[in-house]
């Protein structure tokens, strides 16, 4: 194949065309597939030496622009493409960590940061669906019972505010470890537990055990929906927004009569809800992990 050069996995081009976005061109590294074709208008390279995942977070920045200015010739722009001579473009001079395990350290945080932002990305995606033909408006009363029994049960497990990670729905610690015969609202696994103190602070379990639930929480058992998919119902923004429309200013806690009474958009069959908490799930597992 003519006109072409022949790019394997692992090496870079940069791509000389010019636009608002990328004024002195846009140099990548190609990562999806083992080979590629690219314009003899490129300029290809094999990176030695230095780390390759630090090179693309170079490159993602403006502080390369400098060095190519300095090279592109009188007149450089031909209809969008700048007159840059391989040789020239080698010769420019890169700012760049002397060792090679600070430049591994920064490569890899940027790399994992960028899997982040695109796991939280989807997970927007799917806490914003809502108005579909298959979803409906239903009350939230009417999708689950807010359980008030009491109990100091010794023999149960005890979930208190302190012990939750703020926003992340998990345990910060073995609740074995702890003292018991506190009293609290006794719940079973499959309840959704939701700190109504400050709401904003996001203290919300779905727990796969029985225990009780000491302090400020609502122990809410699915009704007339999925459990796992109550459970992220109370995490999306519209169930926020309302929870933190709350009494009191020293301790603000959610209004019970305001929150039951709203409606909230619920896909009408449950295996959708089942599949859409399953997926959150699965997002928030490789969330942890880059993490």
């Amino acid at each position: 194949m003519s006109g072409y050069y022949l790019l394997h996995k692992g090496e870079f081009a940069y791509n000389k065309s010019t636009s608002s976005d990328s004024p002195w061109g846009a140099i990548k590294r190609l990562m999806k597939y083992e080979k590629g074709c690219v314009s003899t208008l490129y300029i290809c390279f094999e990176l030695l030496g230095a780390d390759p995942d630090w090179l693309v977070t170079y490159y993602e920045t403006n502080r390369w622009h400098r060095g190519v200015q300095l090279i592109a010739a009188e007149g450089a722009r031909n209809h969008g493409l700048l007159n840059i001579a391989p040789d020239d473009f080698f010769d420019t001079v890169l700012t760049m960590p002397g060792l090679l395990e600070e430049q591994c350290q920064i490569g890899a945080f940027f790399s994992r940061l960028d899997i982040l932002i695109t796991l939280h990305q989807r997970k927007c995606q799917y806490r914003s669906l809502c108005g579909y033909h298959s979803w409906e408006q239903r009350k939230f009363s009417d999708l689950t019972d807010r359980v008030s029994i009491q109990s100091s049960d010794l023999d149960l497990p005890q979930v208190e505010y302190e012990d939750i990670i703020s926003g992340m729905g998990a345990l910060n610690k073995d609740l074995c470890d702890k003292e018991g015969g506190k009293t609290g609202i006794k719940f079973y696994a499959g309840d959704v537990l939701y700190g109504k103190l400050r709401p904003y602070l996001m203290n919300w379990l779905y727990p796969q055990f029985n225990g009780v639930a000491v302090g400020d929480f609502w122990v809410l058992r699915a009704t007339e929906c999925d459990s796992s998919f109550l459970y992220r119902l109370v995490q999306t923004d519209s169930f926020q927004k309302l929870a933190n429309v709350s009494s009191g200013s020293k301790m603000p806690r959610a209004d019970w009569n305001l929150i039951s009474q709203s409606f909230f958009a619920v896909p009408a069959d449950h295996a959708e809800q089942k599949a859409i908490a399953k997926s959150l799930a699965e997002l928030d597992s490789l969330i942890t992990l880059h993490q």
